[in-house]
Parts: structure tokens; sequence; C-alpha cells
């Protein structure tokens, strides 16, 4: 199977699921008494969905952005920017591992990098291809030898989690897929490799 080809197996499932979970979630917050929308945006939040606590998202700031042939030694991994390679990776869901320095590329447009080790189980994996089929920022591939299960990093941001938080995961995509830390705002996530 190629490594760069994106998964399309159980996403629409999956994307039904997400989808009656947010149905769900928004059911939940509803409105209160007097008609106002409850718990809009604070921390992680927007005017349509509940606030959410991302006071643990690590950022990182200072990094370089410039365009480099072959790997790059990043201090994290997955890593949260930097030099990186010339071309994108395309926003996609993939079974495989994709290159590092794809995927900072990919960041530095405004994608969030949804990383997983590759030993979490399927239905993780499905909730995690789910968000990528529902936000055209998002990348989601296994990476080897994380210190969590599970992290979510856009440029010079990163939150890790040990199991699959759905809510957070959201709610960190709505914060900060093309958000205001992104350095090429407006830049695709289409067009790359993949």
């Amino acid at each position: 199977m190629d490594a760069h080809r994106p998964t399309r197996t159980r996403r629409a499932a999956a994307a039904a699921a997400l989808a009656a979970l947010s149905l769900g979630v928004l059911t939940a917050c509803g409105n209160d008494s007097d008609g106002s929308p409850e718990g809009t945006a604070v921390d992680g939040g927007t005017a349509s969905s509940p606030a959410v606590d991302l006071g643990d998202v690590v950022e990182y700031d200072d990094l370089t952005r410039n365009h480099v042939n072959g790997a790059v030694d990043y201090p994290q991994n997955p890593p949260v920017g930097g030099d990186h390679a010339p071309v994108w990776m395309n926003c996609a869901a993939y079974n495989e591992p994709v290159d590092p320095g794809m995927a900072v590329h990919s960041m530095e447009h405004g994608a969030v990098w949804l990383a997983y080790d590759p030993d979490l189980p399927s239905e993780d994996v499905d909730i995690l291809q789910a968000l990528a089929a529902s936000n055209g920022f998002v990348l989601v591939s296994p990476v080897e030898d994380m210190d969590s299960p599970v992290a979510a990093t856009a440029w010079g941001r990163q939150l890790t989690q040990d199991t699959v938080d759905l809510t957070r995961l959201t709610a960190f995509v709505n914060t900060f897929a093309q958000g205001p830390q992104t350095p090429e705002l407006g830049a695709p996530c289409t067009g790359g490799m993949g």
C-alpha cells in the first residue's frame, strides 16, 4: 500500500459517529432560559461550541522557517515547527508515517497534525481520521516513538493526550487550524505530496 495514500476505510462510519457525538454535545449545551448560548468562546471554544480548557497546550516560540533538503533533527516528536521540507504533505488521514519535514510545512500553512502511536486502538484511529475528514486543514498519521499515545500539533502549539479526548481535540482543531499562530495563513494544504 502507498504510504502517502489517504485512508478511506471506515471513514464514513467514523464521520457519522463524530457528527452524532458533536450533535449530542451541542444539544446538551443548549441555551439558557433567556435564550443566550451557554459556554461560548473562552479558551478552545467558538461562538457555536462550548468552551474547553486548553490550558495545557504547550507553546513554542522563535521557530525557524527555512526550506531545507534532507532530514531535520527536531527536538520534539512529533515536531512543532522549524525548518522543513520544501514541499508540504496534503492534509488527509494516512495509515503510514509521513515525512515529518513535510508535515511541519503543512503546519506552516495552518494545518493541525493529529499524530498517534501506531498501537493506538483502531476505533480511536477512526475518530482521528473522522476529524481529518471534517476539516480540510487536518493531517492524521501514526508517528513512532512518541512520548504520549496522541498529540495534536499546530505551528508552535502542542497538546498531548494519553487517550483520545474528542472534545479537547475538536477544540484544539477549531482553535489552531488556520489559527493566529499560522505563519503562512491562506496557503493551501492541498497540491503538495500525498
